[in-house]
Order: C-alpha cells, then structure tokens, then sequence
C-alpha cells in the first residue's frame, strides 16, 4: 500500500469558497475528502458517483467503511493496539467539541455558530461524512457542505495530534515520572497531601496578588482578603508543594494551533499544538526556595530514575530549559509561570513539560484580571479564563468565516467584551473572604 501524504494544514484549509482559496489549499482539500472514507483509484470514482448522486448499497458501504476503519492505522500511523474504530470516534467528538468550545466560551453567539443537525448528529461511520462533502452544490445548504468541510478538516487535524500523542507513550511515562516522584522526593503515603488555606491579598481592580497573610503584608485599602483552598504535599527540601496534572485538550491544542498560525503565515504546525500537550505543575508554598531550585531538583531525580533497572522510565534523550512564555495571540505580557522544563525520553517524539511556580505567580496565572485593553476592550490579566477568552476570539474567523456566520465585527467584539467583562467580574470574587 503506498504511502499517504496530505501537505501542511493551513487557515485556508478553512475557507468556504474554492474560488477563493489557493489552489494547493483546494489539491489538499480533495485528499481530505478522500481520505475521510477511503485512498485510491477507486475511492475518486466512487466519489464521482457520489457527486452525481448515484447511491450505494448497504454491502458498498461496509466495504467503504471498513476499508477506511483500516487504512486510517496508515494514514495516522497508530500504535498496533489502537482500535480505528474507536480513534474515529474520538476524532468526531474532538471536531465537534472544538466549534462547541466558542459557544461555551460565549454563549451570547452560541446561536449563531449552532450547528447543523447533520453535523452535531453525525454517526460513527465515515461514509456518512463522505457523503456530505460529495453532495452537489445545488442539493445541500451551503452551510451545512461547510460545516461538514470544516468538520472533515478537524477530524484530520485532531487525528494527527492524537496520534502523536498515542504513539508518544506520554501518559505511560509521565505515570512512571510520579511513581518515582512520589518514592524519591514526596513524604507521607502515597498520594497524600494536606489541606490548606492559602490567605492572599488582591488588588480590588486588577485582582493581582499583593500581599499573603503569612509573609505579615498589609492588607492596602485598595485590596480584598481571599481565602484559597488547595491540597499540598510535603517534601524534606523544599517544604510544601502543589502538585497537578496538565493536559491540553482537543479544543485548546486546536484554537492554539489556529493562533500560532495565524501569526506565521497561516501554516498550521501540529507541533505547535502537541508540545505542551501533557505534563505537570509544581507550586512552591515557601518563597525562600525558588522555583528554579525545585525544577532542577525535581529534574535530577528523574535522571536518576530514567533508564535504571528499578523504574520504567525510558531514557532521557534531552531537557530543554524554556523558561520564556509563548509569544501567542492573546498571551498576557506578564510571565505565567517560573520556570519550565520540556524533557525529551529516547523514543518518544514528544515532550513531557513540567512547569514549576511561586504561589504568587500562580495565584495570578488563575486569578489575575488585569486592565482592559484600549482597541479590544478585553481584559489583559494572566487569567487562564481570560487568555482563553482572546485567543479564541484572535481565532474566531478561521473557523467562522463571515461569508458563511454573517456576524459583524460590532455583535462579535460586543459579545466578547461582555463576556471578559463577566469573567473578570467572577474571577475578582472568587474565593473572596469578609
């Protein structure tokens, strides 16, 4: 069987109309079609006859479905265990969550951006897509032959990053990182933590942290008094630490992989969305360590581990020191966090990424509200809700062009400062205390 290439994802990809697309972006289109059923000779002309309205009969369409169930093992190089079935379904629910996420985001346009029953109903059979994207112009709504051309396109562009993600082993390693973690550098049974207050003081405008109760800062007249409830796992070298799992889903890793995009071209690199895909947090309580300290400590252990007899952990290939925060669409100016490690095992082609944080900085990576910004009027905070919030609305174009989603840049902007307002309205009281 021979290979199967399918060139670059760009935001083109996600144009309506061919006329006004590249026409390299239109070649890549009509391989995604094909590749939603089938690859081949026979695959072309069955979608001719599609295209002519011919239709086939229950046995063509098993054979169609279970030739495609098969050679997406090819076309997303799967682990041998992978079930096809079940990665095809899981790309579907990523597709649909990806649209649904702007809705939730902003529910004032989810109304707008509902979609079209055949797409949110789609069955787990990939003939059923190919049908819809070989329909003739004259017999499908035009927004729905859209809708199931961006639904094609997401069901590619998840299936490459889960693939990665599967062939990478990351969940394996990382488990095997936090079985070592909890021997060599947590106290106490394993998986035990404590219950704490964390006592802060925050800036009644901008909501950033001022002042902890314990360090003995005042509390200014301009702040308010929260109390912060977290878990927390003690160590013999650095005290008390909070701990976390990290993973970027289908959404995220898509709307960041549009951002990184749209700021270089309009390639869409899957790399961009699977290089901080899965990892782990690590928040000092006590600000006489610095969290530089902790990830070269916790670093060193997993050395240690990686590649001995006693633990599971492959080899360390590489760790990369990145302690810059991405320059990405929407991303406060602000560092949202200390440090970070990205490390590299021999045989896996992705990283697992740990991150390591003072409680200040991490306080403000959740809560921070900022100032509005002048031209956008959205908030600008280290709010994960409020990053979130303008990346998706840097990206809300590319999958909600305007020929086919007629809201104007007046509704959308309005709809989105509304909505930053809200968040930062509910980060500002949360936790707060009397």
């Amino acid at each position: 069987m021979r290979e199967i290439e399918v060139g670059p994802i760009t935001t083109e990809w996600f144009r309506p109309w061919s006329d006004e697309r590249p026409l390299v972006a239109n070649m890549q289109l009509g391989r995604i079609r094909v590749l939603t059923a089938f690859y081949g000779q026979d695959a072309l002309a069955r979608c001719r006859q599609l295209m002519v309205g011919t239709t086939f009969s229950k046995e063509e369409i098993k054979a169609i479905n279970e030739y495609f169930l098969r050679l997406s093992k090819q076309i997303y190089k799967l682990p041998r265990q992978t079930d096809p079935q079940e990665f095809y379904l899981q790309q579907n629910k990523g597709a649909l969550a990806v649209i649904r996420s702007f809705g939730t985001l902003v529910p004032e346009l989810a109304g707008e951006w509902e979609l079209k029953d055949e797409i949110a109903d789609l069955s787990d059979r990939p003939s059923d897509l190919l049908r819809l994207l070989a329909r003739p112009p004259k017999s499908i709504d035009p927004v729905l032959a859209y809708e199931a051309q961006r639904h094609a396109v997401l069901v590619y562009q998840i299936g490459m990053i889960n693939a990665r993600t599967l062939n990478g082993r990351l969940r394996t390693v990382l488990s095997d990182v936090n079985r070592l973690l909890n021997s060599e550098l947590f106290e106490g049974p394993e998986g035990y933590g404590d219950k704490i207050l964390l006592e802060s003081f925050h800036d009644d405008e901008t909501n950033q942290v001022v002042g902890f109760t314990d360090s003995h800062d005042r509390r200014p007249l301009t702040a308010h008094f929260k109390r912060i409830p977290m878990v927390v796992r003690q160590t013999k070298e650095v005290g008390a630490v909070r701990t976390s799992s990290r993973k970027k889903d289908d959404s995220e890793a898509i709307v960041k992989s549009w951002s990184k995009a749209l700021g270089n071209g309009g390639t869409i690199h899957i790399d961009d969305a699977v290089q901080d895909s899965i990892g782990r947090e690590y928040v000092l309580m006590d600000d006489s360590t610095l969290p530089e300290q902790l990830a070269d400590l916790v670093v060193s252990i997993i050395k240690s581990g990686a590649g001995s007899d006693l633990w599971e952990i492959p080899k360390i290939a590489k760790v990369e020191k990145d302690d810059k925060a991405d320059e990405d669409r929407g991303q406060s100016s602000e560092p949202s966090f200390n440090a970070r490690r990205k490390i590299w095992f021999e045989g896996i082609p992705t990283p697992v990424e740990l991150k390591f944080y003072d409680r200040e900085t991490y306080l403000n990576s959740m809560l921070e509200v900022g100032t509005r910004d002048i031209e956008t009027g959205l908030y600008m905070g280290r709010g994960h809700d409020l990053f979130r919030l303008r990346r998706h609305r840097s990206t809300v174009r590319v999958p909600f062009p305007e020929e086919i989603y007629p809201v104007s840049d007046y509704n959308l902007n309005s709809a989105f400062v509304d909505r930053s307002k809200q968040v930062a309205f509910g980060l500002r009281n949360m936790y707060k205390a009397a």
